[in-house]
């Protein structure tokens, strides 16, 4: 797929330069939701930082996507905690190993973080067991502290994982209707959109026009921030991707692309360095094409 840019240039998105969001920190980089990745994701540039929040036994706030420890974590070197080991259905799902509502702040405090798909990212697998899991409190802290050091403040996006009503709520995955996007729009300012709603993909999981999605929301006054995009062949439309190795680069650029033409507000990101270069191409684009008019 090819987006030109006088397609890009006729973005209607709410706000005047879309902001690029880390996924939990540099994620592509580093070990997700690491203090790292964060720190990482804000020396690039980004507007904000997103994490996902769980609570240990003892109540604690700690950023982890998901509750069972043992794929981005070395829990399961640790002999002390064996016996932590157990079966939980989490979300309608059985799930075996150990999980961070049957953990102490202090017991998780002894374990270090991994990569979670070493196989596709590498390069950040070698930064595993540098850092461990941090607390909300220590990411609000770190984020304080860069902002102020870079003159600027960086947002933080804060989703609380396995909350009951998610389930309950029963949005489809292909669409929004007008109905729905009436009811988001009683209780919030925008709404996270899987980029498939945005740009929908054919039977070869190829993408084209966009949806009315984006223009719907907008007219309701709602953002739209699209998740996740990642660089890698294997989270790419089909005609985005280079070549046939699954965790080859492919060109992540040209869904960005896309996800701004389509008018979003910001593009949710494991690889915010490269949606950051992108926006900067777009806004330069259009502050040239703006120069021009006479």
């Amino acid at each position: 797929m090819t987006v030109t840019r006088e397609a890009v240039d006729r973005t209607s998105s709410l706000v005047p330069t879309p902001a690029v969001v880390a996924h939990r920190g540099a994620s592509g980089h580093r070990p997700e939701h690491t203090l790292d990745a964060y720190r990482t994701a804000i020396r690039m540039g980004v507007d904000d930082i997103e994490l996902d929040l769980v609570a240990t036994r003892d109540g604690v706030l700690v950023a982890r996507h998901d509750l069972e420890l043992s794929t981005t974590t070395d829990v399961a070197d640790r002999p002390g905690l064996a016996h932590l080991r157990r079966t939980l259905v989490v979300d309608g799902a059985e799930q075996h190993g150990w999980f961070v509502q049957d953990l102490t702040l202090p017991e998780l405090k002894t374990l270090a973080a991994r990569e979670r798909m070493p196989g596709t990212r590498p390069g950040s697998a070698v930064h595993d067991g540098a850092e461990g899991v941090p607390t909300l409190t220590e990411v609000l802290a770190m984020v304080g502290a860069e902002s102020l050091r870079r003159g600027r403040q960086v947002g933080v996006t804060l989703e609380l994982k396995h909350a009951a009503h998610h389930d309950a709520a029963g949005l489809p995955r292909d669409r929004l209707t007008s109905d729905e996007l009436d009811r988001i729009d009683e209780y919030a300012d925008g709404l996270g959109a899987h980029t498939s709603l945005v740009l929908p993909r054919d039977p070869d999981g190829a993408i084209g026009a966009p949806s009315s999605l984006v223009r719907d929301a907008h007219r309701r006054g709602l953002t739209v921030h699209a998740w996740t995009v990642r660089a890698e062949n294997r989270f790419l439309p089909t005609n985005l991707r280079r070549g046939s190795a699954p965790d080859a680069l492919g060109d992540m650029a040209g869904e960005v692309r896309a996800l701004l033409a389509a008018g979003v507000d910001a593009v949710i990101t494991d690889h915010p360095d490269e949606a950051l270069a992108v926006v900067r191409e777009v806004q330069g684009t259009a502050l040239h094409r703006r120069t021009l008019v006479p």
